[in-house]
């Protein structure tokens, strides 16, 4: 699956991202800045959105705790957009600050994705 993470802050920001992101061992060589689109003043794009390859929902739980331990040290008001697309058909689009519950993004993401391996779920 893949996973596109923008910053509403700066290219800056994604990068800080990106690098946080890098020294997770289960995204280890999956993370990438990538281009976001082309500002009509502008001649190029600016690495501003980090894309990550992500194996499966194990994965994706340790991608999103990681995220959110990230914009716990970032300024109030941090905002990131996350969209995820695995196969045809499965996508997920969500707005994430710091104040958003961890857990209860995981459940949306896994949930979406067809994947009832949520750690966080509390057995029935």
């Amino acid at each position: 699956m893949r996973v596109l993470l923008s910053c509403d802050g700066s290219a800056r920001d994604a990068r800080g991202l990106a690098d946080w992101l890098r020294r997770v061992d289960e995204l280890r060589g999956g993370v990438e800045l990538v281009g976001g689109p082309v500002q009509p003043d502008r001649m190029g794009g600016v690495l501003d959105v980090v894309g990550i390859a992500v194996g499966g929902g194990g994965a994706a739980t340790v991608l999103i705790r990681s995220v959110f331990t990230w914009l716990g040290q970032r300024p109030r008001g941090t905002r990131l957009v996350l969209d995820l697309e695995q196969g045809v058909g499965r996508k997920v689009h969500l707005e994430l600050s710091s104040a958003d519950n961890c857990a209860a993004v995981i459940g949306q993401v896994l949930a979406a994705l067809g994947d009832s391996s949520n750690p966080d779920q509390e057995p029935r």
